[in-house]
């Protein structure tokens, strides 16, 4: 899968998606404080009383929130299960019985998370993103 997007992450050196920047940021394994995609700033400034830490911080907008989910969802398939035997999601979607297995995984929470509307990002994942990612599509 082509993926679109890619942006030198100061944390990890090297160019990353928005799938793969979501989860470090939502896990918080993202340390760099340089991160343009970051939502907190911190830096020090120099001032006529010496060096001062300035931070500011901002709320996600629904575009971070949705990357942010759908990030922690494509991170997901390396995660072993215990639905699953305790196998991860990308390993079993070697197998056709596997395939069926994460088919009905997968629709189980997408309607799951439907009926009951607990927030309104369960709007913004899109699992289509998923069933892509390994295979089901």
């Amino acid at each position: 899968m082509k993926r679109k997007g890619r942006r030198l992450c100061p944390d990890v050196h090297q160019n990353i998606c928005p799938s793969c920047c979501a989860p470090r940021r939502s896990e918080k394994k993202c340390t760099s404080e340089y991160c343009e995609y970051g939502f907190e700033k911190t830096w020090i400034e120099d001032t006529e009383q010496g060096k001062v830490e300035r931070r500011i911080s901002w709320s996600p907008t629904k575009e971070d929130i949705a990357a942010e989910l759908n990030g922690e969802l494509i991170a997901w398939r390396y995660k072993p299960l215990e639905t699953l035997d305790g196998k991860k999601p990308i390993d079993v979607s070697k197998t056709p019985e596997g395939k069926e297995k994460l088919i009905k995984l997968i629709n189980d929470l997408e309607n799951k998370a439907k009926k009951t509307k607990r927030s309104p990002t369960t709007q913004l994942v899109d699992y289509t993103l998923i069933k892509k990612e390994l295979g089901l599509l």
